[in-house]
């Protein structure tokens, strides 16, 4: 597998009134042979309604780059024990789904999990630069030549 991009990053939270309170990311571009797999994973410390609350959201697509097929993965890790709709953990593995794949761009991508410019102008450098090598891998001709032997 090759490693064709790769970014992290940690911020504080300067609200908080813990120290340890650091948000993290991470952004990722690999090859391995004819799939083109891109990898977001946003980690969240913050305090809601005076409790500590920690989530982890995974995104993942993968792009065969000879059939042009598309399988995305979005993951929410929660340290809560709490049944509610809006905090569970989920896990969802799609193949084809278009829905999915603009969420993933948008909030997994683009955005970070987080609004516009949280992570700063570094992190919409990195986007830049995968989007500019995602764009190029998907654009290298796959051309075939066989030899007939008659």
């Amino acid at each position: 597998m090759d490693l064709l991009f790769s970014y992290s990053q940690q911020k504080k939270d300067k609200n908080r009134k813990r120290d340890e309170s650091i948000s993290e990311c991470l952004i990722r571009l690999h090859k391995h042979n004819d799939e083109l797999t891109y990898e977001g994973i946003f980690d969240f410390d913050y305090d809601r309604y005076g409790t500590s609350r920690h989530v982890t959201f995974e995104h993942n697509l993968m792009v065969n780059l000879i059939t042009g097929d598309i399988s995305v993965k979005y993951n929410i890790k929660n340290n809560l024990n709490v049944d509610e709709k809006m905090f569970r953990s989920t896990n969802q593995d799609k193949k084809n789904n278009f829905k999915l794949l603009f969420d993933l761009i948008e909030n997994g991508f683009i955005r970070g999990e987080k609004r516009r410019g949280y992570w700063g102008v570094k992190y919409e450098r990195s986007v830049d630069k995968i989007t500019d090598i995602f764009i190029q891998q998907i654009q290298i001709p796959k051309i075939v030549i066989t030899f007939d032997n008659s």
